[in-house]
């Protein structure tokens, strides 16, 4: 099975973002795409692109490419309180539904 660098999924996705987004930097700002970029607090991204969008706002993306010799490393985490918000407006919206039709059947 043929697997892809860390170095070429880097730049294929920097080069994904420039031309997905250039078109909504303004004309007089620069636009940011490196590999193996620094942040301020000294954290190391394996591609930044940053760039000054003409709706006045700034648009920031990194990314962490892992190969198939460092993907164990990845840990990921559960947003508990994403799941807790889409589990109360499930609930929120089951009971309602069964007020609903609990309300239509005593008609009857």
């Amino acid at each position: 099975m043929n697997r892809l660098s860390e170095k070429v999924v880097q730049k294929r996705t920097i080069e994904f973002l420039r031309q997905r987004y250039e078109k909504q930097k303004l004309p007089d700002t620069k636009l940011t795409r490196n590999p193996e970029e620094y942040t301020s607090n000294k954290k190391r991204a394996d591609g930044m692109f940053c760039l000054h969008t003409k709706r006045q706002r700034y648009f920031v993306a990194s990314l962490e490419a892992k190969s198939h010799k460092t993907l164990h490393n990845l840990s990921p985490k559960w947003n508990y309180g994403k799941v807790f918000q889409i589990g109360s407006a499930i609930a929120l919206i089951s009971i309602i539904l069964f007020l609903l039709i609990a309300a239509d059947l005593s008609y009857f």
